[in-house]
């Protein structure tokens, strides 16, 4: 048991590298709204949305992950451990912009919305239900 303990101690110090280095605040920014263009590009080719959806569907993404980080930052800053507070937080934004974008949309493509997202609204509805029955 020993032996255990003396080789997992020698081990941690490589589990503690390979894990990835802080980013600086401007390479999180970069990367947030990289993948808020791909998340845009993605609903521009799934729902066929003209230009100005694209400029509300690319506000609203902006707007909501932007917030939705901060308050996933301020978590972390805290040292949350509990992972239901992350999983709140991130739920109220993703709802936010479900409603958002549903205002956003035309018939046909709420239709294929509410189709393709149903799975993702389902889970976080079932997780918001047992958060309010706590």
């Amino acid at each position: 048991m020993k032996y255990f303990h003396i080789l997992l101690l020698m081990m941690l110090p490589l589990g503690l590298f390979a894990q990835e280095m802080p980013e600086n605040p401007e390479e999180a920014a970069r990367q947030l709204y990289e993948s808020i263009q791909n998340q845009v590009d993605r609903y521009t080719d799934t729902y066929k949305l003209d230009e100005v959806q694209i400029f509300f569907i690319d506000s609203i993404f902006v707007h909501n992950y932007t917030a939705m980080q901060e308050e996933l930052d301020a978590l972390t800053k805290a040292k949350v451990g509990n992972m239901d507070l992350y999983y709140n937080v991130r739920d109220r934004w993703d709802e936010a912009t479900y409603q958002a974008v549903l205002k956003v949309l035309d018939e046909k493509q709420t239709a294929k919305y509410l189709k393709t997202t149903r799975t993702e609204k389902k889970a976080r509805d079932k997780r918001m239900a047992k958060l309010q029955n706590q």
